[in-house]
C-alpha cells in the first residue's frame, strides 16, 4: 500500500518524465525438504498469472518469474502472501 507521500513521490516522477520501476522481490520457502542436495526452493509467477515453487541449485540462475512486485504480492493467493519475501535486485 502506497503512503501520502509515496504517492506525491511518483506522481513528480512520472510528470519529471522518470519510469518507476517497482522493487522486486523474491520469496524462498524456508524449512522445504527436496532430494536435491543443495539449493532453495522459491515461490515464482507465470505470465499467465499462475503462482508455482522451484527448487533451484546454488548455481542456477533465477528467470524473471521469480522477481515479483509488492503489486503482485498483493493480488497473490493466502500462501504465497504467507512467505517473507526478500529485497532482490534482478540482474
Amino acid at each position: 500500500m502506497l503512503t501520502a507521500t509515496d504517492k506525491i513521490w511518483l506522481m513528480r516522477a512520472a510528470l519529471d518524465g522518470y519510469i518507476v520501476v517497482e522493487p522486486k522481490y523474491l520469496l524462498p520457502l524456508e524449512a522445504t525438504e527436496t532430494t536435491e542436495p543443495r539449493g532453495q526452493t522459491y515461490a515464482g509467477i507465470r505470465k499467465n498469472s499462475q503462482w508455482f515453487t522451484a527448487h533451484l541449485s546454488a548455481t542456477q540462475a533465477k528467470s524473471s518469474a521469480f522477481y515479483v512486485t509488492r503489486t503482485q504480492l498483493e493480488a497473490a493467493p493466502a500462501w504465497v502472501k504467507a512467505i517473507e519475501p526478500i529485497a532482490a535486485d534482478p540482474k
